[in-house]
């Protein structure tokens, strides 16, 4: 019993590995593709908007978003953000020049 357990965890762990370099891989393709129409800022910009709004919806199954988004590490993520914000700010900068 607890080695088809394993076994069904270990599936599970492979598909979400594939499921996660695919989804990765289309994004890349995609930025690549659109890099030919609109700025990298903006094209970030939509996919990052897109990929928020896919995981609020998909928040329901965690329990809510308030759930979702309960963490220990707090201070962390919040710096993390900060982080890409300023990387965002200086990635406008440098493209408009």
């Amino acid at each position: 019993m607890n080695e088809t357990v394993n076994k069904i965890q270990h599936i599970k762990g492979i598909a979400f590995i594939v499921a996660g370099y695919s989804a990765f891989a289309i994004g890349d393709a995609l930025a690549k593709n659109l890099g030919h129409f609109f700025s990298a800022v903006v094209t970030v910009f939509y996919m990052n908007i897109f990929l928020l709004s896919f995981l609020i919806c998909g928040s329901s199954r965690l329990g809510g978003l308030q759930n979702a988004l309960r963490t220990p590490q707090l201070t962390r993520h919040v710096f993390r953000g900060g982080l890409f914000a300023v990387a965002i700010f200086f990635g406008a900068v440098v493209s408009k020049n």
